[in-house]
């Protein structure tokens, strides 16, 4: 995600490289017998590919691929692997338990208390038809919660913004992200991995052949840290100061507001150079007024190549909307004792009155 960027790979998406995979491990060996033995034909592998990709919109930016979709009794499959209504899915319920378990953070929310309040129903809602090629009012089934679990998933959505404000990005894990993209950067012109048919093929090109993208692995790092290559010379020197905790250093970070982060009102990257560049100014680093003389005297010598500014968004994951309120639906025993079944969404306000009402915010 680092790296692919700045060597020209636009709108690169992993769903996609993940359908391109699926691909070539089968055709590469030779499984679609196997498959077939086990009632696998080639509309199930489509629909595999499917459920990886989660919506047509995504399908669209692959050349050639054709969404086929499912009858609206079976709409609701969507909304396992890559739910993009509202983003609760098992990716998240996987990698949430996970992460907190490995770095030790608390995980307030209950997944399997959430899985056991969760029933398929069918629901009126815009839907896209493949028909019309148009958004429609369509009845089709879809994962829906008890009323009960609201809070619970407000408190899935704020694990997912702890994790990435306490973990992901994190100052620490920025800087060994940083640190290992450039070395991949600056290794990108003298270094290539056997592609399709055997072709040298550089990093920056390795996302349009699968052959190669699926070397792109963590040995290369061990490779461009023991290699006599002159050329990586600059590669090396970063990966031995990431070994040695020499890190890069955090001059600062802003937390802009929305205002800002909108489109067309972001701050350009010399302005956020020069937000940087003030701020570090003012952290009381020095244990002198000699030694923050001296280091206001060093930042003037500093150039752009320098200076990382990075930006990311931290939220509930859904573009500043809120996913449980805007996407969900919830579902309850109809009040009037007859046993059915009501479908809706729950006010936020019925829940707690301590529920955000921001869903977004953006770093520099």
């Amino acid at each position: 995600a680092t790296v692919l960027p700045r060597l020209g790979a636009k709108n690169f998406h992993h769903e996609h490289a993940s359908v391109n995979l699926f691909d070539l491990l089968i055709d590469e060996n030779n499984l679609k017998p196997s498959l077939k033995k086990y009632g696998l034909n080639d509309e199930h592998q489509h629909f595999i590919k499917e459920l990886v990709l989660g919506s047509k919109k995504e399908a669209d930016d692959i050349p050639g691929f054709q969404w086929v979709g499912q009858p609206a009794d079976k709409m609701w499959l969507y909304d396992i692997v890559a739910n993009k209504r509202n983003g609760i899915d098992v990716d998240k319920l996987d990698y949430f338990a996970r992460d907190c378990h490995m770095l030790h953070l608390n995980c307030s929310f209950d997944a399997e208390r959430l899985m056991r309040n969760a029933r398929v129903i069918n629901v009126e809602r815009l839907r896209y038809d493949i028909i019309s090629n148009s958004e429609i009012k369509m009845i089709a089934s879809e994962i829906c919660f008890n009323h009960k679990s609201a809070f619970d998933l407000y408190d899935f959505f704020h694990t997912r913004h702890s994790l990435y404000k306490r973990a992901y990005f994190h100052k620490v894990s920025s800087a060994v992200d940083l640190m290992v993209g450039e070395a991949l950067y600056l290794a990108n012109d003298h270094f290539t991995v056997p592609g399709k048919d055997g072709k040298p093929t550089k990093m920056s090109e390795c996302h349009k052949d699968m052959h190669a993208y699926w070397r792109i692995t963590e040995w290369i790092v061990k490779y461009i840290q023991h290699s006599t290559i002159p050329e990586l010379k600059p590669s090396r020197d970063i990966l031995d100061r990431l070994w040695k905790r020499d890190l890069f250093t955090c001059a600062g970070e802003i937390l802009l507001d929305m205002e800002q982060a909108l489109p067309g009102n972001a701050l350009k990257p010399n302005e956020i150079v020069n937000q940087l560049n003030k701020l570090k100014k003012t952290i009381p680093s020095c244990d002198s007024i000699a030694e923050a003389e001296a280091e206001i005297e060093a930042m003037k010598v500093l150039g752009d190549d320098d200076i990382f500014a990075t930006s990311f968004k931290l939220g509930y994951g859904m573009k500043g909307k809120n996913p449980v309120s805007d996407g969900t639906t919830f579902f309850l025993p109809s009040k009037d004792g007859s046993g059915k079944i009501e479908v809706g969404s729950v006010a936020q306000d019925s829940i707690s009155r301590m529920i955000p009402k921001e869903y977004e915010e953006m770093y520099v």
